[in-house]
């Protein structure tokens, strides 16, 4: 994980913990950054490292306005959501 907590979407990188959406059916899972290129991110699901890793656009983040906040209390828990393929 990345020691430094991102502020901002635009700070999300390579360690950084989000929720990611899997599908519409399956829901959100924790997610963890694992490279950035300009305006796209490669994710790989935590708790599920075998599944294929992911990118996600960083314009495709979700549009709800309550952030999650980590457990520990040190910072917010970044969405992603699927995009319409």
């Amino acid at each position: 994980m990345a020691s430094d907590l991102p502020k901002t979407w635009d700070d999300i990188g390579p360690g950084h913990l989000v929720i990611a959406q899997e599908s519409h059916d399956n829901g959100w899972w924790e997610a963890i950054c694992i490279r950035r290129d300009g305006d796209m991110l490669t994710f790989r699901f935590r708790d599920y490292p075998k599944l294929p890793r992911f990118s996600r656009h960083k314009a495709a983040r979700s549009q709800r306005t309550d952030t999650p906040q980590r457990p520990d209390g040190s910072g917010p828990l970044f969405r992603f959501q699927e995009t319409d393929k």
